[in-house]
């Protein structure tokens, strides 16, 4: 058996739980960072107006007038995610979450789904086996658990099989469960229209064409027709619409990663405070990995700022460190590269790809060393027949630097 975990509108719900200002007015998740304000997540009321993700402000504006603005929080919304991944890993550890399919941009995009532009936070566990009401009684196990850890109210799905799981939590409101019974899938499905496949607009433009417009006429067509209009791909669809879907949840794998965050009282714009900041953050974090005897290889940066805005960078090290001189470099440099025309309400620091750190093995044989003042001499004679200039020597200056014109600084050679 399948169970699908649907929080509606997720990011909204995070902000609505954390935000008691919003008094449960319609709201609006925006990012005013690039050249236009964009929408990032909205509340159930302002997607009842047709709100959606991507939109402008001016478009969201206009069918929701009413709808507080609020600054998207993409930092708070992932803690959440991993918080309640931990939840559900605690039933059983095939929990997946699912990667929304729907990304905003000029190229044809995938028409997939349920709520895919509204925003929803979708995991899918694999329990086993389990009786239908095993099933229910697990479900509403679960929902008190997330309730109770996350304080968020999750919609279940479950069903024999991944897709049919997802159709069922998405048809579902907050707190709400429903178990489709084996052998009942494809009844189930068959009234549900064909785009909660993961079909291009032009594709589903061709099945309204020749009439096809639920999930039961596509599963009604002869076996080779869907194949004939869209090649294998059309295959799948028809076995989706039919309510076959092998797809397998993966096995959760907890991420090794370490956070740090700190909100400003007052909007900042003094970067050095922020300079500073960082610096604490992140001996904060490299004072964990050494008591663990752990290195990171990624570090991400995350600004939100007052108007509204967020700035995110990430940078993978050519090899993992945990000093923290060689941590706070880079995340300046990374500062460095970010636009911040307003005022800094918040900044987080994340460590991530933690390995575990790697002994070296002394050689008991250390090779044989050229004496100090034979090389001295040798130094001496070479500088008085090409001059003093030409000669350095290469301080170890940090040996944690990537960049070997940073690792070692240069000390002119003397002759003496």
């Amino acid at each position: 058996m399948i169970a699908c975990v649907r929080i509606p509108a997720f990011a909204a719900a995070v902000e609505a739980r954390d935000n008691p200002r919003l008094g449960g007015e319609p709201f609006v998740l925006v990012d005013s960072g690039g050249p236009a304000t964009i929408v990032r997540g909205a509340s159930g009321d302002a997607l009842k107006e047709g709100v959606r993700i991507g939109m402008t402000l001016r478009q969201a504006h206009t069918l929701c007038p009413g709808a507080q603005i609020v600054a998207a929080n993409p930092a708070r919304a992932r803690r959440a995610a991993d918080e309640l991944m931990e939840v559900l890993a605690a039933f059983t550890p095939l929990v997946e979450m699912e990667v929304p399919p729907y990304r905003p941009s000029r190229s044809k995009r995938l028409q997939l789904a349920i709520g895919s532009d509204e925003g929803d936070g979708v995991w899918f566990m694999n329990p086993g086996r389990l009786r239908r009401e095993q099933g229910m009684e697990l479900a509403h196990s679960i929902q008190r658990a997330v309730q109770d850890t996350t304080r968020l109210d999750p919609a279940i799905g479950l069903a024999a099989n991944r897709f049919t799981a997802r159709v069922a939590a998405g048809s579902l409101d907050p707190h709400q469960a429903l178990l489709v019974p084996r052998d009942g899938e494809r009844a189930f499905l068959a009234p549900y229209p064909v785009t909660l496949l993961p079909i291009y607009p032009e594709q589903g433009r061709q099945l309204r064409l020749l009439a096809i417009y639920t999930l039961g006429d596509l599963a009604k067509l002869p076996a080779s027709a869907p194949g004939d209009l869209f090649g294998k791909q059309g295959l799948a669809f028809k076995r989706l619409a039919e309510g076959r879907d092998t797809t397998p949840v993966q096995t959760y794998i907890p991420s090794r990663a370490e956070r740090a965050a700190h909100q400003f009282d007052a909007p900042l714009e003094d970067r050095i405070i922020l300079y500073n900041v960082v610096e604490l953050l992140v001996a904060r974090l490299s004072h964990m990995l050494e008591a663990r005897g752990q290195m990171a290889g990624e570090l991400g940066l995350a600004v939100m700022l007052t108007g509204g805005g967020s700035q995110l960078a990430e940078v993978t090290l050519r090899q993992p460190s945990a000093s923290p001189q060689h941590i706070i470099r880079t995340l300046r440099e990374m500062l460095d590269t970010l636009r911040m025309a307003q005022g800094i309400r918040e900044v987080e620091i994340t460590l991530g790809g933690i390995v575990d750190g790697e002994a070296r093995q002394l050689t008991f044989f250390p090779p044989e060393t050229v004496p100090q003042n034979r090389l001295r001499e040798v130094l001496r004679r070479l500088i008085a027949r090409h001059g003093v200039e030409t000669f350095y020597w290469a301080d170890l200056a940090d040996p944690d630097e990537v960049v070997p014109e940073l690792r070692y600084r240069l000390r002119q050679a003397q002759a003496a």
